[in-house]
């Protein structure tokens, strides 16, 4: 059994030491010019058009909800089934509003650890390996940081229509 632990410790040492070449990370990605690329599975389309498609139908998907809603909210309802619905509305927005402080309280601790590994471990070096200047590092993290927060909003807000 102990050789076994042994060659278990050997094999993440060797392991650990070969992951020294791996120092990119997310905000080393370059990203194309969304101009420069086409689609071509779909029909030669530009990423810019494409982006644009997909703003456009998710306004087309928000505004086919808020009419769902309309109508839903306008058919009638018995009174009983009406106190039903609203214990569970209350319960699930007590729980929502509990998770929320939760998820902004995570965050923050998590922001502290984006803003110390991509501001001060990572080396400052763009795509193409030269050294970029403390005001975009700083512009990286708060874009970093917004991506995050945009991220967990979204999810957040998906529990928040669910109920």
């Amino acid at each position: 059994m102990k050789t076994r632990n042994y060659w278990l410790l050997l094999v993440l040492a060797f392991l650990t030491f070969l992951s020294h070449s791996a120092f990119a990370s997310e905000a080393n990605i370059k990203v194309p010019s969304l101009e420069s690329v086409r689609f071509e599975g779909l029909g030669g389309i530009s990423g810019t058009a494409l982006m644009y498609l997909g703003i456009l139908i998710c306004f087309v998907g928000a505004a086919f909800g808020v009419l769902q809603y309309k109508q839903t909210k306008a058919l009638p309802v018995h009174e009983s089934m009406s106190q039903v619905s609203n214990m569970i509305w209350e319960t699930c927005k007590t729980y929502l509003f509990t998770q929320g402080k939760f998820l902004a309280i995570l965050w923050g601790l998590i922001a502290a650890c984006m803003i110390y590994y991509f501001g001060f471990l990572t080396d400052h070096k763009d795509a193409d390996g030269q050294a970029i200047g403390a005001g975009h590092v700083a512009f990286n993290v708060i874009v970093i940081l917004a991506a995050s927060v945009l991220g967990i909003l979204g999810s957040y807000g998906v529990a928040w229509f669910g109920i």
